[in-house]
């Protein structure tokens, strides 16, 4: 069985934007449901409900972080290092990040 960075698809530049999918999804499900933004600790009589919005604010934390470490494995690793598509994907990562910083802040 060839490893997945034999594969031409993989090696594909979009498959770079693909790695930050997963929190999207998460961050549009977090909306739907009106779940909380708290992320500090839990108040001294836990709201019904605070404590699953901690835990998937946690999750959803920990998802965003391993897609941002994806992405820049797969930038610098995987996909064709040319110098314009390696610095056109990080100030993406950069705008992005400060994009959703700025809208749900």
């Amino acid at each position: 069985m060839k490893p997945l960075t034999d594969y031409h698809w993989f090696k594909s530049h979009g498959m770079t934007f693909a790695w930050l999918v997963p929190f999207l999804v998460m961050l549009a499900v977090h909306r739907a449901l009106n779940l909380s933004d708290a992320m500090g600790g839990a108040p001294v009589v836990p709201v019904p409900g605070e404590r699953d919005a901690l835990l998937y604010n946690y999750i959803m934390v920990m998802v965003f972080y391993a897609g941002v470490a994806a992405y820049v494995w797969h930038t610098f690793a995987a996909a064709p290092r040319k110098p314009g598509w390696v610095a056109f994907k990080l100030v993406f990562l950069v705008v992005g990040w400060a994009g959703l910083l700025l809208a749900h802040g």
